[in-house]
This record gives C-alpha cells, sequence and structure tokens, in this order.
C-alpha cells in the first residue's frame, strides 16, 4: 500500500494540509478515491484479499499527526474503502469471492523493548481500531509485523473488547516478523512465538517482512510442525544492485557497508589525489575501501573548484579496472548522473537527489532510468531519499563509513558495542537526552540528523529538553534528513523557545556565533 501510495506523487493537499503530510492513513478520509484505485488495481490483478490502508491506524501513531482522536473514524472509512471495492469486484465476478484484510501494525513502540506504553493503554488503542475495522466491513484482523508477542496480547484483547462490544465474532490472525538473528525484536523465536499463542482461536498464524523467503524457511517449517492454525509466509521484497558483482540489500544482509572514502567532501586525501589528477591512486582507494569490507562505493566529486563532470569520467574509467562492487553515485547534477550511468555496467545507487529545491531536479534524474540510453549503460536507479517518508522499522539498512577504518566486531569495547546496538536496533533511542543539561545549562543546544528517524527523533528530543527546564536555551538543527519546514511544523511547538533551521554546517556555525547569550 505504501509503495502505490508513494507512487502517486500526492502533495500537501492531498494530505489534508501540511501538517499531515506523510500520513498515509489519513487519505482513508482526504482523498478516499486514490485508495479505492490502489485496491481495484490489486483486485484487478487477481488478487483474493485486500489489505485496508491502515497499518499504522492506532491512536499512538496518528498521535504523531495529532489525529488520535480520529482513530476508530480512520480505520471505519478505510474498511469501507476496502469493502466496497472487494464488493464491486465480486458482484462482477461472483465466481470469485474477495475478501477484506483489516491491517492492525505494530505501532512505533514495544512493551518489552522500548517501553513507553502499557498493555492496558495498548489494548485500548487496539480496541478502537478493531472497533472501526469491524463497522467498515473488514473480513478479518490481522495483528502484522509483530516484533513484541506482549504487544501481539495486548492486540488481541483490543480485538475480544471490540467483539464483545459490538457483539460479533470476526476472525483474528497473527503475523511476526524474525530479525536477521533468528528471533522476534523482543527475542522469542517462532516456537516460542507459536507456544505464547496457541491458545487463542486463529485463523491463521505466520511471519511476514523483515528477512526474504530463503532466511525465513526454517521458522515457517517450526510453524507447519507445530501450528494447528493455518500458516502464513508473506517475505518481505528486496533491493538487488549491481557493479560487475551484484549485491542483495535485505534484512537478511543488513546493514549494507557503504565506502565513503571516494569522496572528495569526505576524504582530503582523496580530494587531494583528485585536485592532483592522480585517478588511477585515487581508484585504489575505493579498490581498498572494498578490500576491507565495503559492500557499495559512495563516489563524489563536487568540488566547487573542478569540473566535476570531467573528474567523474576519468575517475570511473579507472575505477572500473579495479573494482566489482556497485557504485552509489553522489551528485546533485543530473548532467553528471547521466555520465556517470554511460560507465557504469550495473544497477547503481544515486544519491543526494531530494527535494529540498522544489521538483525541478527530481524531475531531470527520474527519467534518466527510463531513458533507454541510460538504461542501456546504466542500467536503472535507485534513488536512496524516497519522495515520500513512511515510518521505517526498527534497523539500520545501509551505513556509510570507512570501512577502512571498521574493527573486528569482537575487539570493540563492551560499553561501545552496546551503544551501537542501542542505535542500530533502536534500543531506548533518545532516552537520556536531557541528562547532564539542566547541571551545565548550555548557552546553544546542537542537533544533527543525517537519517529521517532521526529527525523524528528531535522531535521527542526537545520534548524531554522542555520537560527537564531547559527551554530558555536556543536549539540549532540540522542534517540531511532535515528540512526548515519539519523544524517550524514539528519541532518547534515541541520545544517553547527558540529553534533555528541551518541548512548547513556553516550557517549553523555563523548563527551560534551572534547569539547575543554566547559566552
Amino acid at each position: 500500500m505504501g509503495t502505490q501510495i508513494q507512487a502517486r506523487d500526492l502533495g500537501p493537499d492531498d494530505f489534508g494540509g501540511e501538517e499531515y503530510e506523510g500520513c498515509n492513513e489519513y487519505l482513508n478520509i482526504t482523498r478516499p478515491d486514490v485508495i479505492h484505485d490502489i485496491h481495484r488495481g490489486y483486485l484487478d490483478a487477481g488478487a483474493d484479499i485486500i489489505q485496508t490502508n491502515t497499518f499504522g491506524a492506532t491512536a499512538l501513531v496518528l498521535g504523531e499527526y495529532s489525529l488520535a482522536p480520529e482513530a476508530r473514524r480512520i480505520n471505519r472509512e478505510a474498511a469501507g474503502i476496502a469493502r466496497r471495492a472487494a464488493d464491486e469486484a465480486t458482484a462482477a465476478d461472483p465466481d470469485k469471492p474477495r475478501f477484506v484484510y483489516g491491517a492492525m501494525g505494530p505501532t512505533t513502540r514495544t512493551i518489552s523493548v522500548t517501553g513507553g506504553l502499557t498493555f492496558d493503554e495498548l489494548a485500548a488503542d487496539y480496541h478502537q481500531q478493531a472497533a472501526g475495522l469491524i463497522e467498515g466491513g473488514a473480513d478479518v484482523l490481522v495483528l502484522e509485523t509483530g516484533q513484541d508477542t506482549i504487544n501481539i496480547k495486548a492486540g488481541l484483547e483490543g480485538i475480544d473488547r471490540a467483539r464483545a462490544e459490538m457483539n460479533v465474532d470476526v476472525p483474528a490472525a497473527v503475523q511476526g516478523t524474525v530479525e536477521p538473528m533468528g528471533t522476534l525484536l523482543a527475542g522469542q523465536d517462532a516456537e516460542a512465538f507459536y507456544t505464547s499463542l496457541a491458545h487463542r482461536n486463529l485463523l491463521w498464524v505466520g511471519f511476514n517482512c523483515a528477512t526474504g523467503p530463503e532466511f525465513m524457511t526454517d521458522h515457517i517449517r517450526t510453524l507447519n510442525e507445530l501450528s494447528r492454525f493455518g500458516i502464513a509466509c508473506v517475505p518481505n521484497a528486496e533491493t538487488r544492485v549491481s557493479g560487475i558483482e551484484a549485491v542483495v540489500v535485505n534484512e537478511d544482509t543488513r546493514p549494507t557497508i557503504v565506502g565513503e572514502r571516494t569522496n572528495v567532501l569526505g576524504s582530503r586525501r582523496f580530494k587531494r589525489l583528485i585536485a592532483g589528477e592522480r585517478f588511477e591512486e585515487a581508484a585504489e582507494v575505493g579498490r581498498r575501501q572494498v578490500r576491507n569490507g565495503a559492500h557499495i562505493l559512495d563516489v563524489c566529486l563536487q568540488d566547487p573548484d573542478r569540473d566535476e563532470t570531467s573528474d567523474v569520467v576519468k575517475f570511473l574509467d579507472q575505477l572500473n579496472r579495479r573494482v566489482k562492487a556497485p557504485i552509489m553515485i553522489d551528485s546533485t547534477d543530473a548532467s553528471v548522473i547521466e555520465e556517470s550511468l554511460k560507465r557504469l555496467q550495473g544497477k547503481s545507487i544515486i544519491n543526494s537527489i531530494n527535494l529540498e529545491d522544489g521538483e525541478e531536479r527530481f524531475q531531470r534524474v527520474v527519467p534518466l532510468a527510463r531513458d533507454d540510453t541510460a538504461r542501456g549503460a546504466g542500467g536503472g536507479l535507485h534513488t536512496t531519499t524516497p519522495t515520500r517518508h513512511r515510518r521505517s522499522r526498527d534497523g539500520l539498512d545501509m551505513a556509510i563509513v570507512n570501512s577502512e577504518m571498521m574493527q573486528r566486531y569482537a575487539s570493540i569495547p563492551e560499553e561501545e558495542r552496546t551503544l551501537s546496538e542501542d542505535l542500530i536496533w533502536n534500543r531506548g533511542c533518545g532516552a537520556g537526552t536531557d541528562r547532564g543539561l539542566p547541571e551545565h545549562q548550555p548557552d546553544i543546544i546542537g542537533l544533527s540528523g543525517l537519517l529521517v528517524k532521526s529527525a523524528q527523533m528531535m522531535v521527542e528530543t526537545v520534548q524531554d529538553f522542555r520537560a527537564a527546564g531547559i527551554a530558555r536555551a536556543p536549539v540549532l538543527v540540522g542534517g540531511a534528513a532535515l528540512s526548515n519546514r519539519f523544524t517550524r511544523l514539528r519541532i518547534a511547538p515541541e520545544y517553547g523557545g527558540l529553534v533555528a533551521y541551518s541548512p548547513d554546517a556553516m550557517s549553523g556555525l555563523a548563527r551560534g556565533q551572534y547569539h547575543p547569550g554566547r559566552r
């Protein structure tokens, strides 16, 4: 559903205003025609069951957009849209009945791992979601992508309450998600997961998302041996990129390591080699990155004092002789991207393309993937910055690092490993961000967000600051994932003090330099 919504190129007006942009579930209210059309597409393709647009439609998740009071209504409307589409398809072909699957996602918190909510609070939220889906006509309620069995039990409790309220017996099903370590995020393996739910009367039990089909085989086999219910297996899609050799990016292989030393903005040594036109030596930097563990190479030659196109052509001609890894083309210039694709036989990744300067740049780059010349030479496009952000699940897909400096895992001090794992698996992210600040009373606080998740965490961070009584200090925010609009609409209202957006590090330094309260 999320991918299909992104493909519609919707704007703020479609979502009901800038403050709701990105809340796909609110489209059930503002653009029901779009959601109905997506359902029709799946039905026309032969689907027997269609999924409601309600993955994030609990009050807990909708509260991020101040829409918590609308949760039941949103679920009711979503189920109604899907019900009408399914009934239309059934009427057109009575021999092929169609059904509606009421999607109930895992929310953004887990009782066992992240905390921050109680069983009863979550059950109450799921009660309202389930009731709305039943009112709208869902045939089955599915708690999907479960990461914590306590959350799932709260969901089943919520479903039971909705059934009792409405005096109906709509069937329920459960689908967990298995992490690469072979368990749910909260730690249960497939046998423990099933045993915890075996007493329930479920339509089916299974796994979805997370790992690909090969990794899921053993877990599905375990369920098949144990389960008295039907079995569901819904593997996650994977991304494939290639140079001379292919790389599969999925939950089984994450994090994918991107070597970033072949970047004039990230390595002084590499910049000097390019400035001296020592392209063979510069290409050796890339080969060392791959030899030391990089799966993909980030190539950026955006030196304002040089001809970027000329440098890219000369460098890639040398690099292609030395590495087989896929290339991440890191440029904001469409002509540079096009010239790069002409020299790369694999399916590359394009970095640094976004909508910060409007749609013009994006519109120039995306067609390169469809252009016959670019496709014949470059072989397609994968962008690292989507046009619409969908809430990501816990975990890290891609890490851009200097692979030559990577240590063996066992040699990293335990304290640093714990901090790293907390970040990668989102264990307690944002916790303690205000620690020590009241005591030191800073003049200015700086927050930087490279990833979209980081920008979302800034909202919670400034809430922590405000609760700790330090809202008098101005906050400077910036980073690749941030925009002036997000700062204005999402971060600033949660702080109470001055929040200033800095599009780059130098402007941030300048603003801090002239802050009147600076010591």
